[in-house]
């Protein structure tokens, strides 16, 4: 996910540089070495700049824009799930940079052994926070996506108090977020 309205940033994050690669090189290294099918949420279609750079940068990707890009970070789960279709989706924020390969290979692992009814699996801080944007989301959790979108709700967190979720215990550097200039150091 790299659609955000970083307000708090003051430019796109996904440029941003952590550790000699821009936030969202991370990311896609992150997860291509599990997959070899990407798609980026890149939010409000009236953004084109992150859109043109993924295509130059990386050709095999697809760029998907939300359909409510106001709806926030839950319109890009939602376009994910409908790129995906019957596949299950691995979910992370482009802000989430110490998030790497290992966290969800231990997601898609739970994911595979879980009991039958889990909708959602996310990492879940020491402290008991959890962290939808670093997650797997089952394919049956679109149409509950959308009703509660198209209900005028748009927390992520309330649309996980109404699912089955699999918490897996995450250390807290995994779910340091970057949300100033300062958090890059």
């Amino acid at each position: 996910m790299a659609g955000g309205q970083s307000r708090r940033f003051g430019s796109a994050k996904a440029r941003a540089v952590f550790r000699g690669s821009t936030l969202l090189e991370g990311a896609m290294d992150t997860l291509a070495a599990l997959t070899p099918r990407l798609a980026v949420s890149v939010g409000d279609p009236r953004h084109p700049d992150v859109r043109s750079w993924i295509a130059e940068s990386w050709p095999n990707v697809i760029c998907l824009d939300d359909a409510r890009p106001e709806a926030g970070p839950l319109a890009g789960v939602e376009a994910g799930m409908q790129w995906a279709a019957s596949l299950p989706v691995l979910v992370r924020a482009v802000d989430l940079p110490l998030a790497g390969p290992d966290v969800f290979q231990r997601l898609m692992d739970a994911w595979r052994t879980a009991v039958y009814g889990v909708d959602v699996v996310a990492a879940e801080t020491p402290d008991g926070r959890l962290q939808p944007l670093l997650s797997l989301w089952t394919p049956g959790m679109l149409p509950r996506i959308t009703a509660y979108l198209d209900s005028g709700r748009r927390s992520v967190l309330g649309l996980l108090d109404e699912a089955q979720v699999l918490r897996v215990r995450v250390d807290e550097q995994t779910v340091k977020n970057v949300n100033t200039r300062a958090d890059l150091t």
